[in-house]
């Protein structure tokens, strides 16, 4: 045995024994009756220094945009200048192709991939974003886009909810996630088949919640049939579960090509291969679920096409490769 694999077995056993000690304290301290009230009281002092933080403006393809000052946009870019970059590429070639169609943006945040968009394609945008403090950015970052820009602040619903849903959006960084809470007032929700207007791409972007718009909606999909790029996040073996079931879904739907980007931007791969997918779902879930992984990617982003965009596909490849 190598000195560096005796070396390493301490330290392994370490850091699984650290692991199972903050499992135990985190359900002690979940189960203390105090629990609810310092959780709340800690969510609450949170939120209060997250909206009152300052404002930067980033350039973003064309285009100036406004942004809180903690977001964590400007340090991705300034060390991955191709990061998002496949959002603009995609908009590019499915809009040329679809002029008169408009690009469906769910998860618009403040704005940033609205402006890779309106960077590359003129086509209308829908811009969806329930969080009211994003939603303020976005108000004003549509001003600067030549595009026409119509903001939904709604949630995406699978089913109609007349009374909305009931809960907070919890912010953190430069993302927010819609938290369930009866207690909580209503948020108006929206189904995927409300937006009755042709559509050439979706693209999903929520926080750990795209497999399920996309598998809860997956007929309007294929009446639809839009091109597709949503956010790849794995973190349990449910999302993982959910991750195999989309692909299968979507094939099962037309869809044929698949492109996967890493997140600073670069592609991976393409392929027409379900099990290709679900090879690169399983590497993701291996990555999260080992203690003292190194996690230098976090997730993917994966542009899905129909048959009958196959020039797209085309040329979407043709565009990367090109970059190398």
């Amino acid at each position: 045995m190598s000195r560096e694999l005796e070396a390493s077995q301490p330290e392994a056993a370490g850091r699984k024994a650290l692991l199972v000690l903050k499992s135990r304290l985190k359900s002690a301290i979940k189960a203390s009756p105090y629990y609810e009230f310092l959780n709340g009281l800690r969510r609450r002092t949170r939120q209060f220094f997250f909206e009152r933080q300052g404002t930067i403006t980033v350039k973003i393809g064309n285009f100036d945009i406004l942004m809180p000052s903690a977001h964590p946009l400007p340090n991705f870019f300034a060390s991955q200048p191709y990061r998002d970059l496949c959002i603009g590429i995609a908009a590019k070639y499915l809009g040329r192709k679809y002029p008169h169609a408009a690009i469906l943006d769910i998860g618009a945040n403040v704005g940033d991939s609205a402006a890779h968009i309106a960077t590359y394609c003129d086509n209308d945008l829908i811009l969806v974003e329930p969080s009211t403090f994003f939603g303020r950015y976005l108000e004003m970052n549509v001003r600067k886009l030549p595009n026409k820009c119509t903001v939904e602040p709604v949630l995406i619903s699978p089913e109609e909810r007349p009374n909305g849903s009931h809960g907070r959006m919890v912010h953190w960084a430069g993302t927010a996630h819609f938290e369930s809470a009866a207690s909580c007032p209503e948020l108006k929700t929206k189904t995927l088949s409300s937006f009755d207007r042709p559509i050439c791409m979706v693209k999903i972007d929520t926080d750990g919640n795209d497999f399920a718009i996309i598998n809860n909606s997956i007929d309007w999909f294929e009446k639809r049939q839009p091109g597709l790029l949503f956010e790849h996040e794995i973190r349990s073996r449910s999302d993982l579960d959910r991750a195999d079931a989309t692909f299968e879904n979507l094939l099962r739907s037309g869809y044929r090509y698949f492109v996967v980007f890493d997140d600073p931007g670069f592609m991976i791969l393409s392929t027409g291969n379900v099990g290709i997918l679900k090879d690169l779902n399983r590497y993701q879930y291996r990555i999260w679920a080992s203690a003292g992984a190194n996690k230098t990617i976090c997730n993917f982003d994966v542009l899905a096409l129909q048959d009958k965009d196959r020039d797209v596909f085309e040329d979407v490849l043709n565009y990367f490769n090109s970059q190398t």
